[in-house]
């Protein structure tokens, strides 16, 4: 037992402690069509950086697409939000791991080709990514 004049309540640890910002996943899947190249934008929004990883995967016999013969691209870029490049992937990638880290808000650019007449069918490709704020 205490025994003593009553004191306030004690306030609660919350306001004192923030949970670590949880991470963003996205998953989304695109077809880039036969003989074209494809851009697609994956916008990152907040003001809070971090860092943006995940990977990329392109279908075209795998999936099932008529004509196809294989699941390879032409080539793969990626570009910041500059539109500097910031990986190439030259020599028909099937699949490929980006990490991008990011100080302010802005877009990444995929871009996936299959422009050459070899490639008579569209491709589909999934893109998974998950942005760690820091």
């Amino acid at each position: 037992w205490f025994s003593g004049p009553r004191s306030k309540p004690i306030p609660s640890p919350q306001p004192t402690y923030n949970a670590p910002p949880q991470p963003i996943k996205r998953e989304y899947t695109v077809t880039v069509p036969k003989w074209q190249s494809m851009n697609s934008t994956l916008p990152i929004e907040g003001g809070t950086p971090g860092l943006l990883e995940g990977r990329w995967i392109s279908m075209g016999k795998s999936a099932g697409i008529q004509g196809a013969m294989d699941d390879a691209l032409i080539s793969f870029q990626l570009l910041g939000p500059n539109n500097e490049v910031i990986q190439k992937l030259p020599n028909h990638p099937v699949s490929g791991n980006f990490s991008v880290r990011f100080a302010n808000p802005g877009n990444l650019t995929f871009v996936f080709d299959i422009t050459r007449i070899i490639f008579a069918s569209d491709r589909t490709v999934k893109i998974e990514a998950t942005f760690h704020p820091d």
